[in-house]
């Protein structure tokens, strides 16, 4: 029975983008072969853009989010840091740089936290395109704190808070063959850019300076803007094309962060026993396949309940602790 409470198109969205998320992770040989480093690039243009939007989308309770962001996202940030640099033998545990992928839980704690900060700000949407424009100048320190990521997606995550249910119609009154022609004209440009090389694949991260990338600043400037216009039409064009029922799948759309954080575990530890063929479409194929397993298997149950009973009891100390130092705060 539907949940009529329950937006099945955000659950089909996150479902399909938590693929993509752990697909772009999991692609090896993108070096070497056109065919991977196209999808590689075609996914790397809008399933984080669009995995921000929905973020900020869920985000108008803005004192919710403040009084949440510890919680649900600074402590696990610190816990699976600590985790993943353990993981590959760095035990110096440098939380101020994110490794690997939880760059993003770190700066959606950010944005949620101060997101009630933000908003006041006279035309902060303008002003946070231009920030993140203009971060990729920035050739030191960018990785600490996910301090230019945090800055160059700041974009998405607005336009996210700033859209509502009559935002999503519109979007869905688009003729389906627009959005169709409009992604595949995309994938040709990405394969363009994986065929000719015309442009380093990491310029996509959002993480570097655009030096780091081959870019004068001007140019950077300018791509970076065509790159904010693409992934907004991407993502406007897969919003239009998924639907809004519940589908087979549909619940595992309410495991998304535990697939997230849990993934890069699951990889570091599959990646030596998954088959190279020399077929890309055979490589793309097994890669797509695994890589939709690891969503099955941690979106059961026991994973989430185990997630939960373990930040559960963390924050439950964490609250009795705030609360005893509260009450001697107040009582001298």
């Amino acid at each position: 029975m539907e949940d009529k409470r329950r937006n099945y198109l955000f659950d089909n969205l996150k479902v399909l983008l938590i693929v993509l998320v752990v697909l772009g992770h999991a692609l090896k040989n993108i070096d070497n072969d056109i065919v991977l480093r196209s999808i590689y690039i075609l996914i790397f243009m809008f399933h984080m853009p669009l995995f921000i939007f929905i973020s900020g989308y869920f985000s108008k309770n803005v004192d919710k989010c403040r009084n949440n962001a510890v919680k649900q996202l600074l402590i696990p940030f610190i816990v699976f840091n600590i985790i993943w640099y353990a993981s590959v033998g760095n035990f110096k545990f440098p939380l101020y740089s994110a490794g690997w992928t939880l760059w993003y839980i770190l700066s959606l704690f950010f944005w949620r936290f101060f997101l009630k900060n933000i908003i006041k700000i006279k035309w902060i949407l303008g002003l946070s395109i231009v920030l993140g424009l203009l971060v990729g100048i920035v050739d030191k320190y960018g990785s600490i704190l996910s301090f230019s990521r945090t800055f160059a997606f700041l974009p998405f995550f607005l336009v996210g808070y700033y859209s509502d249910n009559s935002t999503i119609n519109k979007i869905k009154a688009f003729p389906k063959v627009i959005s169709i022609l409009g992604l595949t004209s995309i994938g040709v440009l990405a394969f363009s850019i994986a065929n000719y090389n015309l442009l380093d694949y990491k310029f996509l991260y959002m993480a570097q300076p655009y030096e780091s990338t081959g870019l004068g600043v001007v140019q950077g400037i300018l791509l970076r803007a065509i790159f904010y216009l693409l992934a907004i039409a991407m993502s406007s064009f897969v919003i239009n094309l998924v639907p809004r029922r519940k589908l087979a799948f549909s619940k595992l759309g309410a495991s998304t962060m535990v697939i997230y954080l849990g993934h890069i575990y699951m990889l570091k530890f599959l990646n030596g026993f998954i088959p190279t063929f020399n077929s890309s479409f055979a490589n793309l194929g097994i890669t797509l396949v695994y890589s939709i397993l690891i969503c099955v298997v941690l979106s059961l149950p026991i994973f989430t309940k185990l997630y939960n009973a373990v930040f559960g009891n963390f924050n439950y100390v964490l609250d009795r602790l705030y609360g005893k130092a509260k009450s001697i705060t107040t009582n001298t």
